[in-house]
């Protein structure tokens, strides 16, 4: 306890004698009043909230000022509940450190303990002839009489008051009313001063967690009005917390045509139970739009009215960036490839109108077909590279199925293969056994647009993957057909 305390307790103990006799003598004022005083002094002492220890070793002073009692002691619940840490008054042992006593909380030898147990106010006449326990800590330091008065926090033994006389002393029902009353102003106190330091450290723990996320955090209130924004929400929008708290989510954050929307989206949430989601511009400090993705949640007190608004956000504007150019040169990409395919087919046709073409329904496949070919034949056994154009790894899962006699397979025959490589001359695959067959069609891209090749195998590896013989596939295109 530091100087100031000492002095705020001071003050405090001797108020109840000065309030309640004209003369400021404590002697001669009316008990009643006189504690009446005092119940009111600690309220008071309580409303300052002084430490925990200290607003401990106010309150047992006091009782044992007001019931004249020559030392008093505080009892501590200590080890997570399994013992009880006893300290008196330091003048009882003429040492400026204060006698202490430690026990189970269960102990037989100690009053303190079996107050804690009994969980109501415990009076001895004297010590010396007590049955019900045997404290030989209390009379080793000259206690004859005693209140002791236990302190439950939460429903949870917490500690004791406990105020002792070196004299037999009969101490009356008042007496231990007024002991009782002042340990239950200190029960409310320690309650109150436990939850206020659990939400300060919730608090704090909750805005350290925020603002090492990387999304965006905004509280507002119900009435839309901004409470706080974590760090990641501070460095996007380059606004700090002053700046904001206050204002309208939508007049600070909201670009002007979608403001019906978001507010619609907030009344509409103060109905609904659950979070909802909606994507919408969030501007900068600097006029600057970004792309949130939003989650919403309505916070609602134990009557389920809504108190406020905690919103999270991802903010998507480099990704939808990506996506937008992604899509275009999948478009760019799908036109080139069409015009090649276009390109293809009229060569096809041009060649095959030169030479004379085979019966409808048929495939060309044999060696005497002589037509331009774009494709060239894969690399040989040993994988020496013989295509002219380049490859590029092409890990899909795509369809083939073979070509029997020259007649297009139907699309029940095709089966998925696992491709490696395609170049515009042709494809590779794997397939598990040695394929019996030299022509096929290849259907590539994704239902239901496919486009079907004719090909011809041109080579065959054996190779060892994942501890199982394999055989990787290479076939050059020969054609394009409609199936």
């Amino acid at each position: 306890m530091d100087s100031t305390d000492n002095a705020n307790c001071s003050e405090f103990t001797e108020l109840g004698a000065a309030f309640s006799s004209p003369g400021g003598n404590p002697e001669k004022a009316d008990p009643l009043v006189r504690r009446q005083a005092a119940v009111l002094a600690f309220g008071r002492r309580t409303n300052a909230q002084p430490s925990l220890s200290v607003l401990m070793q106010d309150a047992v002073a006091l009782v044992a000022e007001i019931l004249h009692a020559d030392f008093s002691a505080i009892g501590e619940v200590v080890d997570d509940g399994a013992a009880l840490l006893l300290k008196a008054t330091a003048e009882q042992s003429g040492s400026p450190d204060p006698p202490t006593h430690k026990c189970p909380l269960e102990a037989a030898d100690s009053m303190a303990a079996f107050a804690l147990n009994s969980a109501r106010p415990v009076v001895s006449a004297d010590l010396t002839t007590e049955e019900r326990f045997k404290d030989l800590f209390l009379r080793k330091l000259g206690a004859r009489s005693a209140i002791t008065v236990p302190l439950h926090v939460g429903g949870k033994a917490f500690g004791t008051l406990g105020v002792y006389a070196t004299e037999k002393e009969a101490f009356v029902s008042e007496d231990v009313g007024f002991a009782e009353t002042i340990a239950y102003l200190l029960s409310s106190s320690i309650a109150r001063i436990k939850t206020e330091n659990e939400l300060k450290k919730q608090r704090t723990f909750s805005s350290t967690v925020l603002d090492i996320v990387d999304a965006l955090v905004v509280a507002v209130d119900v009435a839309g009005n901004l409470l706080s924004i974590n760090r990641a929400c501070q460095q996007t929008t380059q606004f700090s917390v002053a700046e904001v708290r206050g204002k309208p989510f939508w007049n600070v954050f909201v670009v002007p045509k979608e403001l019906e929307l978001v507010r619609g989206i907030f009344r509409s949430a103060k109905t609904d139970n659950g979070s909802c989601e909606f994507e919408s511009l969030l501007l900068t400090k600097d006029g600057t739009p970004r792309r949130i993705c939003w989650s919403l949640k309505v916070m609602r007190d134990s009557h389920e009215r809504p108190q406020s608004f905690v919103m999270t956000g991802i903010d998507r504007t480099e990704q939808v960036a990506t996506e937008e150019e992604l899509r275009k040169a999948r478009t760019v990409a799908e036109r080139a490839t069409k015009a090649l395919e276009e390109f293809r087919a009229k060569a096809g046709e041009t060649e095959r109108q030169a030479r004379g073409s085979e019966p409808a329904g048929r495939l060309q496949t044999g060696e005497d077909n002589k037509m331009p070919r774009p494709f060239q034949p894969l690399g040989d056994a040993k994988g020496k590279e013989t295509r002219t154009s380049q490859r590029r790894a092409y890990q899909y899962r795509q369809m083939i199925a073979p070509t029997v006699g020259g007649v297009i397979p139907a699309k029940d025959n095709f089966f998925p293969i696992e491709c490696k490589d395609i170049s515009a001359g042709g494809v590779s695959f794997l397939l598990d056994r040695s394929p019996d067959f030299k022509d096929l069609v290849v259907a590539l891209g994704r239902a239901p647009t496919l486009t079907y090749f004719t090909a011809r195998v041109a080579r065959v590896a054996r190779v060892e993957e994942g501890g199982r013989t394999r055989y990787l596939v290479g076939c050059r295109f020969t054609g394009r057909i409609d199936i």
